[in-house]
């Protein structure tokens, strides 16, 4: 019983540290699409993810040989992983790619020039990038991973989003 308690507080409290140290990173007085603002979260959101990794390796490998398995980092399994959510996201995204072909904006999205261009735009590494991984990594990773320790993968599966979503709101 006290074992969970810990694993569920963790697993509560890293959505609250990640918005946490995003919002304390943060210059209030300016907007958070203001350069110097948008660094400053992206470092918090990695010093976050350098402290919540470790705590949550830390807690499940007290009971598991393979905690990084645990939170789905694993060696193996790589191509599946890759493979099925982008052809789920084809299948979802279908409609939308074949209006972009019939009124020739599909070009635009595989243009050398856009992503060259897009790579050196904070923002949207900063929307692309950054936030999809660190936040992945904080809140599926380790807290969901945390939750499926105590209550299984199927109620984990519902009290993590929210969770998420109340305690780790941006």
């Amino acid at each position: 019983m006290r074992e969970c308690f810990i694993y569920i507080g963790g697993a509560i409290l890293m959505p609250i540290s990640y918005v946490g140290f995003i919002y304390a990173f943060d210059d209030r007085q300016q907007s958070r699409d203001y350069v110097p603002n948008v660094r400053r979260r992206f470092l918090a959101a990695v010093v976050n993810n350098a402290l919540v990794i470790p705590s949550t390796y830390f807690l499940l490998q007290l009971h598991n040989s393979s905690p990084f398995s645990q939170m789905g980092l694993r060696p193996n399994g790589h191509l599946s992983a890759i493979a099925y959510p982008t052809l789920l996201t084809l299948i979802f995204y279908s409609g939308t790619l074949l209006m972009y072909t019939l009124n020739g904006t599909l070009r635009q999205l595989f243009d050398f020039n856009n992503w060259r261009i897009s790579f050196t735009d904070i923002l949207w590494i900063r929307c692309t990038i950054a936030a999809p991984i660190t936040e992945e990594l904080t809140f599926r990773a380790c807290s969901a991973s945390l939750f499926r320790h105590c209550l299984g993968s199927e109620l984990a599966t519902f009290v993590s989003p929210i969770v998420d979503t109340n305690f780790g709101s941006k």
